[in-house]
């Protein structure tokens, strides 16, 4: 007869504690959780889906697509999988009826095989009539699916998707009969046309499709395989373009070559546009008119230039449907951005309830106060608001307040350009939008030393609405106990803010 194993730790606890604190543990303990025994395995896998299977990666490798065949047919994993992404990686051209072998990442496979193609165009068609099929069949069996993704450098709410699955044993397949093609540049076109002929075969379910173009870092073959939206794909849940760094001609030859494989004229319905511009700043800004208008809910821009002739009816013809807007390192030292009448038509999105703004190069000519060169540098070049509430009234102080600030954090992705003039000072506008942002307290004996001292200010400037007590308050007393602030000294008759001080707290 079987002893009866006493209970101990966690084993004895009811499933709600184990649920709470499973939750609270990294990633490191979790999977030790996992290995610990059946039970404890049991208890935690319902966190280890969630964090782990929401968003998975693929490729077009057999191996790859069998490991999702796998994760399709186990429930406890497939009913968290809301992404599926499939990436674009390099293993040459395997017949269809070579797969078994493939999958054992066997580096040659065991019999010739049956079929003979006449040339590669044949082997690439039959290649992507048996990964659409085993794709069509996997996505069935995930309940929460809500969007596919095609591309390398994708991103899924705004978080880089990592490595593809499995991250070993994708070997470029030898095949002694030479039916195989090891050769074969496996392109986004072919990757595209796949999954695109996966999701018509699926049929109706409302399943949103997202790509991810990287322009300039390929170069491009036209595909006959599949030629813009073959497949009645008339609505796109992501864009994301990833330029990257050529002479202006080749992107452009490269962006017009890949917008004609997407065919934004086709697309009726566009919800995220993400463009960023990979190790530079783009010298030419882009072509917003090219993409469907009125439906946009989300748009990101990372190291861009804005030309307000072509950006400003962008935003005012989806004005309606905007929800999200990031702009992130926008501006150069030689394309300066005038953001005044940007944040104006900001202020008309009533349907704008996320705005990021980051290191903005803002135009030489806007104010700059030399007493704001003591200010936080995080919270005066960077923002992040949330609701109706604090994008209206940041945005309606960002213009009473409008001016600059330099210099730039050590984690700007500006210093490959070196010292940029100015940026746009977001500091006030923050202390006013969210109680998140209120004064350090370097900055409360700033403020404080500006109003008991008015004739002391840097370079005599005058006082504007920053300098009111009413709009920007700060401590009735900073220093109670003493004449002055702990950060400030008396010397020759003028009172000053401590280096040391400022060093240590970052700024």
């Amino acid at each position: 007869m079987q002893e009866n194993i006493p209970l101990s730790g966690l084993q004895r606890l009811p499933q709600e504690l184990v649920d709470k604190i499973v939750n609270k543990v990294n990633d490191r303990d979790l999977l030790a959780l996992q290995l610990t025994c059946k039970r404890l395995q049991a208890d935690t896998s319902f966190e280890f889906g969630r964090r782990y299977f929401t968003t998975i990666k693929f490729c077009l490798h057999p191996r790859s697509l069998h490991l999702l065949t796998v994760i399709s047919l186990s429930p406890h994993l497939a009913r968290h999988v809301e992404n599926v992404v499939f990436g674009n990686e390099q293993f040459g051209l395997i017949d269809p009826v070579h797969d078994n072998d493939a999958r054992l990442a066997f580096f040659g496979h065991t019999t010739p095989g049956p079929h003979s193609y006449d040339n590669v165009q044949k082997l690439e068609e039959a290649r992507v009539m048996a990964s659409a099929s085993i794709i069509t069949q996997a996505l069935t069996h995930f309940p929460k699916l809500k969007l596919v993704l095609v591309g390398d450098e994708a991103h899924v709410d705004g978080s880089h998707v990592g490595h593809t699955r499995p991250t070993f044993g994708l070997h470029t397949f030898v095949c002694p009969s030479g039916h195989c093609n090891p050769k074969y540049k496996l392109d986004l076109h072919t990757v595209y046309a796949t999954v695109a002929l996966a999701l018509h075969h699926l049929g109706p379910p409302d399943i949103r499709v997202g790509v991810c173009l990287p322009i300039g870092e390929y170069p491009l073959r036209t595909s006959r395989l599949c030629p813009p939206l073959r497949f009645g794909l008339r609505s796109l849940a992501q864009l994301e373009l990833i330029f990257y760094r050529r002479d202006d001609r080749h992107i452009t030859q490269s962006r017009d070559t890949w917008l004609q494989f997407v065919n934004p004229g086709q697309i009726s319905k566009l919800e995220t546009l993400h463009i960023r511009f990979e190790g530079y700043i783009a010298l030419s800004s882009i072509k917003f008119d090219t993409f469907p208008s009125k439906c946009l809910t989300k748009f990101i821009l990372e190291n861009g230039v804005i030309r307000h002739e072509r950006f400003l009816p962008f935003i005012r013809q989806n004005a309606a449907s905007l929800t999200h807007i990031t702009l992130s390192e926008c501006g150069s030292k030689r394309y300066s951005v005038d953001w005044y009448p940007i944040f104006v038509e900001f202020q008309k999105l009533m349907q704008l309830n996320y705005l990021k703004l980051k290191d903005l190069v803002c135009d030489p000519s806007v104010l700059f106060r030399s007493r704001d060169a003591q200010m936080s540098h995080g919270m005066s070049l960077r923002t992040e608001w949330k609701g109706r509430t604090e994008i209206e009234v940041g945005l309606e102080y960002l213009q009473l307040t409008y001016s600059s600030v330099q210099g730039l954090p050590a984690d700007s992705g500006f210093g490959y350009i070196g010292r940029c003039p100015s940026f746009l000072n977001l500091r006030y506008a923050n202390f006013k939008a969210s109680p998140m942002y209120r004064w350090t307290q370097v900055e409360e004996d700033v403020l404080w030393l500006r109003r008991i001292n008015p004739g002391n200010r840097a370079n005599r400037e005058p006082a504007d609405i920053t300098d009111s007590p009413d709009e920007f308050p700060i401590s009735a007393q900073p220093a109670a106990t003493a004449e002055y602030p702990p950060s400030c000294i008396l010397f020759e008759g003028r009172i000053w803010v401590q280096r040391p001080f400022l060093e240590a707290s970052g700024l």
